[in-house]
């Protein structure tokens, strides 16, 4: 039955499955229509997860000066190279995330979002939800390839889903020193690590909740005091 549910869900999947429903009953895409939902659900997915991560940026509570902001992709895409530097430099910092992670062994690790790859495939579902659509849906060529570019949308919008842990984000400031050296790639990977290494490293796990007590977590790596 479609759709999955009658009522709209804020659950970060929600849109994805709903889309991934439509995909199943276009019959390999021979059904316009049902390419036409999938379309636009699958472009909400890609709405919400990047409205997750400009949230979790944002560092606070949703104002009302913010609706503007997350009415349109572009905005919010832009508002977090705003604040955290374009792609190059968002790479590099979850790069350098993912060093002490798996230093601590700790999984899963930080995936990188590719903010302009899901702007692409924005525009790719997008076309879709237009009148144009309507115009050429009896063209079995076009359909077919449609079906295909939606059927790599999912894959991708599944892989950023099940990526989305959060946003590193440093207080320690001869961490923030030694992340700002690696993005200026002034230091390299195995530097870094050395220099996690001199004091050790180690992560602990905090909860909001008073219900449920902090833990460490992963293995603790001990200081390496022959380090100079």
């Amino acid at each position: 039955m479609i759709p999955t549910s009658w009522n709209r869900e804020k659950n970060i999947d929600y849109h994805y499955f709903e889309g991934k429903r439509w995909l199943s009953e276009s019959h390999d895409g021979e059904r316009s229509t049902a390419l036409a939902y999938a379309a636009f659900e699958f472009r909400l997915a890609l709405e919400r997860i990047i409205f997750q991560y400009w949230y979790i940026l944002k560092s606070d509570d949703l104002k009302d000066r913010d609706i503007s902001d997350i009415r349109s992709f572009k905005t919010m895409q832009n508002r977090i190279y705003e604040i955290s530097g374009y792609q190059k430099i968002i790479n590099k910092k979850f790069e350098f995330a993912r060093i002490p992670l798996e230093m601590l062994k700790i999984k899963p690790t930080l995936i990188t979002p590719d903010f302009g790859k899901m702007h692409e495939n924005w525009s790719d579902c997008s076309e879709l939800c237009h009148i144009g659509w309507t115009l050429v849906a009896d063209d079995k060529k076009i359909l077919k390839e449609q079906y295909l570019i939606l059927t790599n949308i999912s894959t991708f919008l599944i892989d950023c889903i099940n990526g989305i842990i959060s946003w590193s984000k440093i207080k320690d400031q001869p961490h923030k020193e030694l992340e700002e050296r690696f993005i200026k790639e002034e230091i390299s990977a195995d530097q870094v690590r050395e220099e996690l290494r001199k004091n050790g490293l180690w992560a602990r796990m905090e909860f909001n909740s008073n219900d449920k007590p902090n833990e460490f977590v992963g293995q603790a790596v001990p200081p390496n005091t022959e380090a100079t």
